[in-house]
């Protein structure tokens, strides 16, 4: 069978995102509801819950420092949070939602 790298795959049989493990040094992450993330760089937990009150849906997300306190808050697309650790102080932004497959794309940084 001949390659065909010219050819598209069509987008609902295109290859899934890469998970957290293979993009840690890009600091894009996709947490999956229910599974903990620990950041390294970070030094902190993160970990999402989708929540579905009277028919309205939303995501908590959890930020987690190492010896720090945990806090959770609802958030949305392209919200932006500071958060400080003991390594540093950081922003988690939340890239993307999917409702359907409950999970979440975020980016961490450091803050400069």
């Amino acid at each position: 069978m001949q390659d065909r790298s010219d050819v598209t795959k069509p987008v609902d049989q295109a290859d899934p995102p890469p998970s957290a493990e293979h993009t840690v040094a890009k600091e894009y992450y996709t947490l999956f509801e229910h599974q903990s993330l620990f950041t390294q760089e970070a030094r902190t937990n993160l970990s999402v819950s989708f929540q579905n009150i009277e028919g309205e849906e939303f995501v908590s997300l959890n930020i987690a420092p190492t010896g720090k306190d945990a806090s959770v808050r609802a958030v949305f697309k392209g919200y932006t949070e500071e958060f400080t650790s003991s390594s540093g102080i950081f922003n988690v932004q939340v890239l993307d939602i999917d409702y359907r497959k409950r999970k979440v794309a975020i980016r961490v940084s450091r803050k400069k």
